[in-house]
């Protein structure tokens, strides 16, 4: 089964939506973050673990996703720990733009992605997403419309 391992901190800053979204609230934007990798990664065959530096504040959960925080050594560390002990590094596709994580890991054998190349696939799928959603057609419209009406009676 494949693995993804996420530098959560380093996406964030190629996530212009995120930073925009709260600046003074970091949990908010981790928040943010999850529920937009859920998306993505949702019916897909894999595990995906994403790392953040620091202390947990507020829970935040997720379907598809186990959040590590770092706590007081920086989560780079802990990437390249978990990259370690793989058993099968081959499996592992890890996402950051951390140089020295990014170079760790392909020197481990592990399947490697900047977050800015992550980011634009993931980007470019959820837009595809809104796209896709069919319009309502004019028979579904005149439904509802008489469905509201006649509550409001």
């Amino acid at each position: 089964m494949i693995h993804y391992l996420i530098d959560g901190n380093n996406l964030f800053g190629k996530a212009k939506s995120l930073t925009s979204f709260s600046k003074n609230k970091k949990g908010d934007e981790r928040e943010q973050l999850v529920h937009l990798l859920d998306r993505f990664f949702y019916g897909r065959n894999c595990k995906v673990f994403l790392y953040f530096d620091g202390f947990q504040k507020i829970a935040i959960r997720s379907h598809k996703m186990k959040i590590i925080y770092s706590n007081s050594e920086p989560a780079d560390t802990i990437i390249k720990s978990d990259i370690s002990q793989s058993k099968n590094p081959k499996n592992l596709y890890v996402i950051s733009s951390d140089l020295e994580i990014f170079d760790f890991a392909r020197a481990c054998g592990c399947h490697v992605k900047t977050s800015d190349e992550f980011y634009k696939d993931l980007d470019n799928k959820l837009t595809i997403e809104l796209e896709e959603k069919p319009e309502p057609s004019s028979a579904e419209l005149d439904y509802f419309k008489h469905l509201f009406e006649n509550d409001n009676e």
